[in-house]
């Protein structure tokens, strides 16, 4: 009787062996989709932050029939992946930055912590911008740049969003 309950005791090698190799499978399987949707998910701010600069740029040409004519300089001027903010390697959102004329005709501006760093250029007397969003994600020195390009046809207003093909 004795025998029996010790031999009842615990695991055996083989037994942590294959609990070891299934947590290694699923491990090996889940990082990289982690790591996929959190890159993801950060890029999802160019996104969310380059439609509302479209929406103001939409905003300026309905108001005065032309684009915001002024540039406006990368913003904020240091890259995000020298910052740390809370633990993290985002730009702080620093109302000064975004209180510039160019950015306010845009109605553009950040009051989160942030990935990316904006800039808009405008062309053609007006009838033309473009303006980027442009960030290393992961902080590795790999950027990825997102580019807005406006325009206008028979005095309608006509923005497209390029993404990166660099899947960073």
């Amino acid at each position: 009787m004795k025998m029996k309950q010790m031999a009842q005791r615990g695991f055996t090698l083989i037994e942590l062996m294959i609990v070891v190799a299934i947590i290694g499978i699923l491990a090996a399987v889940a990082i990289p989709m982690f790591w996929e949707a959190a890159t993801k998910a950060k890029k999802s701010e160019a996104y969310v932050q380059l439609e509302k600069l479209k929406k103001g740029a939409i905003g300026e040409y309905t108001a005065n029939s032309s684009f915001p004519q002024q540039p406006a300089p990368i913003t904020p001027a240091v890259n995000c992946c020298t910052q740390n903010f809370g633990g993290k390697k985002k730009c702080a959102a620093v109302e000064t930055d975004w209180a510039t004329p160019e950015w306010r005709a845009l109605e553009f501006s950040l009051n989160e912590p942030f990935y990316f760093q904006y800039t808009y250029a405008p062309s053609n007397a007006g009838a033309a911008f473009t303006a980027t969003a442009e960030g290393d994600t992961d902080c590795d020195g790999t950027t990825v740049k997102f580019t807005l390009d406006g325009q206008t046809s028979s005095g309608t207003p006509k923005i497209n969003l390029t993404e990166p093909t660099n899947n960073d």
